[in-house]
């Protein structure tokens, strides 16, 4: 072998590595692609974002409106816990999904979907509350947030989002289907937003 010769193997060897790990990058990813395991439930491909097994899902007819029993503990609700699809996908965070779930399911006003405010009060996701409020979600449940007569602009008030509180009670107002704690505070709250009505529970 000539030294001419020798000089261009040496300068092509960086070369074939680069290619040769390029490939072996591709293959890897397209090996995880094929082995991964997707989710099994509804409620968990929301819970993880993954929006082409959703459509899927839902398009084989599952309604994400329906209640299930949580196996295990997801965005701080227990094990035994009856939730939805679409609690769960408000709690995610995602309005495009959460637009979608609330579009595919026929019981939106049904428990325990009548929560929906008190779930976004509790998350703090104003923007999916503007989906909430646009696609018509009932103003809460009969006996409050989980049961405990706390209305969700109370949740809101709770975790300090008084921006949130406020559009969630003018929402509520405005269905009429507003109802007060007995025991809210929040009286002289400050709206926060130009042109937002105050902030008063009926205490």
């Amino acid at each position: 072998m000539t030294v001419s010769r020798r000089q261009w193997l040496l300068l092509g060897l960086p070369v074939l590595a680069v290619v040769g790990g390029f490939l072996v990058g591709r293959g890897a990813a397209a090996l995880s692609t094929l082995t991964a395991p997707e989710p099994p439930t509804l409620v968990q491909a929301v819970a993880q974002g993954q929006w082409d097994t959703i459509v899927r899902m839902i398009e084989a007819g599952e309604d994400p409106g329906l209640p299930i029993v949580l196996e295990q503990p997801i965005f701080g609700w227990s094990r035994g816990d009856v939730v939805s699809p679409l609690l769960v996908g408000i709690a995610q965070g995602d309005k495009k999904q959460v637009a979608f779930l609330l579009s595919s399911t026929k019981h939106k006003a049904d428990a325990p979907n009548d929560q929906a405010l008190c779930v976004v009060a509790r998350f703090g996701h104003s923007d999916v509350a503007e989906v909430l409020f646009r696609l018509g979600v009932p103003g809460g449940p009969e006996k409050g947030c989980d049961g405990h007569q706390e209305m969700p602009e109370d949740v809101a008030m709770r975790f300090r989002n008084v921006n949130l509180a406020v559009a969630i009670r003018n929402y509520r107002t405005d269905t009429r289907v507003v109802r007060t704690s007995p025991d809210c505070d929040c009286q002289n709250a400050e709206a926060g937003a130009s042109g937002a009505r105050p902030l008063k529970c009926g205490c």
